[in-house]
């Protein structure tokens, strides 16, 4: 073989050593060259700020530390909240209204059957309206809206559409309110509201709007969502009931906000409450159980189990205590510490 043809061979090998070189190693190991990485990610890649702001100085931030893009992002908010959504009491799924919108205009389909009712929704601004005609144009493949509203007498016609329409998260729901005969006043509500829905982990995420939104309406509707999720709050979570906060641009870093000056600025009655304690015990509860050092003080008759019923009538008897709750009223305690006194008493006779 001629020098040109075995020095064309090496040149192919080396190449190919290569790319398998880089297959092999993972991507996380790779040394990029110096001057690859983009410049405007630089500062972004720097340890993430940690602190606590208020939602004032937070939402300054979010707006003007992240460097411009060449479109207008929007701002998110993040919340996590101290809930279980493997519990049916611990979901949370809402429709609420912005007071100044997220800058999107929605598209809102209407599936309605009364001709008052279409021209209602057309008037309200619903991008597209229509009956049976409008099902077959969605079950051949039309989907360019992003809500839905439908009449209860246009749900039949539904259930032709509801495995498009179902995965999308597009099926008309009551518990939404989305299936109502008020279809003018639900389309406005769409138009300018958004869905909150926490994840599995307790997370909830929003959209409160653009980068060119104005601090004030940013904060309005920051404080729309939290007098929500307040106003949602399951009975028996504990506090604190929101974690942790924060707010971002769409491609900027994130800035944590200081939760209790979300509630404190919320308008929601229970957003002003103090944190909760524990109360104790009412009068008359049930008691589930005693800690160790309160066998003495405790009410046999509040005691729920047995056994411990009759442990503590036990142990109190052989400490020779007597207490006036274990003698107020007839009940299974008192019986139960009766019958032990005549069973010791029967004993000791006995053995005299």
């Amino acid at each position: 073989a001629s020098t040109d043809t075995i020095q064309e061979s090496m040149s192919w090998l080396r190449g190919s050593a290569s790319v398998l070189a880089r297959r092999m190693v993972p991507a996380t190991l790779r040394v990029m060259p110096a001057g690859v990485e983009q410049r405007r990610y630089k500062s972004e890649k720097a340890k993430p700020d940690m602190n606590l702001y208020p939602l004032a100085q937070a939402i300054e931030k979010a707006k003007n530390e992240a460097p411009k893009r060449n479109f207008e992002e929007s701002i998110d908010f993040a919340m996590f909240l101290n809930i279980d959504p493997r519990k049916a009491d611990h979901q949370i799924r809402t429709l609420t209204v912005l007071p100044h919108g997220t800058g999107k205009d929605k598209k809102v389909c209407v599936f309605a059957l009364d001709d008052a009712q279409i021209e209602q929704a057309k008037e309200a601004g619903a991008y597209v309206v229509g009956g049976e005609e409008l099902v077959n144009e969605v079950k051949n493949g039309r989907l360019d809206f992003d809500a839905t509203v439908a009449t209860p007498k246009a749900m039949k016609l539904l259930s032709k559409v509801a495995r498009v329409l179902g995965p999308r998260g597009l099926m008309p729901n009551n518990k939404l309110g989305t299936v109502t005969d008020d279809v003018a006043g639900k389309v406005r509500e769409l138009k300018g509201g958004i869905t909150l829905r926490a994840d599995k982990a307790g997370n909830l995420h929003a959209n409160v709007g653009k980068r060119s939104f104005s601090p004030d309406q940013i904060k309005d509707n920051i404080l729309a969502i939290v007098d929500t999720v307040l106003e949602l709050r399951p009975t028996g979570v504990k506090d604190p009931y929101i974690k942790s906060t924060a707010l971002s641009s769409s491609m900027g870093p994130s800035f944590r906000i200081l939760a209790s000056d979300l509630t404190a600025l919320a308008s929601s009655p229970t957003a002003a409450a103090t944190p909760r304690v524990a109360a104790p015990v009412a009068a008359g509860a049930p008691l589930r159980f005693i800690k160790p050092n309160e066998w003495a003080d405790a009410d046999i008759n509040r005691v729920r189990s047995k056994k411990l019923r009759r442990y503590l009538i036990a142990r109190r008897s052989a400490e020779g205590l007597e207490t006036p709750e274990d003698t107020q009223a007839d009940t299974f305690a008192a019986r139960s510490r009766r019958r032990h006194v005549d069973a010791k008493n029967r004993k000791a006779a006995a053995a005299a």
